[in-house]
Parts: C-alpha cells; sequence; structure tokens
C-alpha cells in the first residue's frame, strides 16, 4: 500500500493532479512493476474515476 501513497503524492505533486488517463496509466506501470497488487491497483482505479 506503501506505493498507492507514493503515488498519490507525485501525483498530487508541485504540476498539479493529472488526468485521469495520465493517473491511470501510471497505476498500471506501478502494478505492471510489482509494486501494488491487482487489488491495489483496482483500489486506486476506483478513487482516480469516482473523484
Amino acid at each position: 500500500m506503501e506505493a498507492t501513497g507514493r503515488y498519490v503524492r507525485e501525483t498530487v505533486g508541485a504540476t498539479g493532479p493529472a488526468s485521469e488517463a495520465d493517473q491511470l496509466a501510471k497505476l498500471s506501470e506501478i502494478r505492471a512493476c510489482g509494486d501494488i497488487s491487482d487489488e491495489e491497483f483496482r483500489q486506486a482505479k476506483e478513487k482516480v474515476l469516482h473523484s
């Protein structure tokens, strides 16, 4: 779950929020690297799509 928290901090960083597509792409990269599980990906994706 630490990777998810790190992702959120990076995404909301100084440049402001990224688009939904950018956020989902980044989440996908993080999952592909094995830094988050499929379940963590699903939860983070839901947050992106419903925020």
